[in-house]
């Protein structure tokens, strides 16, 4: 399993690849963007145009707004995590700039599981809602997660053995 890790008695869980693809899809998008202005002004180049510098200082932030974003986007992929402990589920969300948020859910208080995969696409490509319905009816949701029925199924298994200790 591509997108579970496990580490003895923990499991690891990241958001779904779509998340990085798409923001690799949005840098390439604007790279060619960015190169069609270069090749524009490198055409209408001559020393009294000052249109050709103005496309050259578009083209250059273009390609630094692109990579920020890129990088931004790695980050926040692989700082979004689920980490599913024996007696609690531990849920980090970062993106080094805007947000930290560090929550921590014990197993005994979850009450109801439910996935929610809507859409052709989530269903092809195996990704949905993971909703934690907690004692105290606070609804918790988890946007783009692989494959959230296995992720029940797991929680559920720490769960139980949790009980059975």
């Amino acid at each position: 399993m591509w997108y579970f890790k496990t580490y003895w008695e923990y499991i690891i869980v990241k958001r779904h690849f779509f998340l990085l693809l798409f923001s690799i899809v949005k840098f390439i998008g604007l790279f060619i963007i960015a190169s069609i202005l270069c090749y524009i002004a490198s055409k209408i180049h001559t020393d009294q145009n000052n249109f050709s510098n103005i496309l050259y200082i578009i083209w250059i932030l273009l390609l630094n707004y692109g990579f920020l974003r890129v990088v931004l986007g790695l980050i926040r992929y692989y700082n979004n995590l689920i980490i599913i402990c024996p007696k609690q589920i531990i849920i980090i969300e970062s993106s080094l700039l805007f947000k930290d948020k560090i929550e921590s859910l014990d197993t005994s208080k979850i009450m109801k599981l439910d996935s929610i995969c809507d859409g052709l696409i989530s269903n092809i490509s195996w990704y949905g809602k993971l909703v934690i319905e907690q004692q105290n009816d606070e609804l918790i949701t988890f946007n783009f997660v692989p494959k959230p029925t296995e992720i029940i199924y797991l929680i559920t298994q720490k769960k139980h053995k949790n009980k059975s200790i």
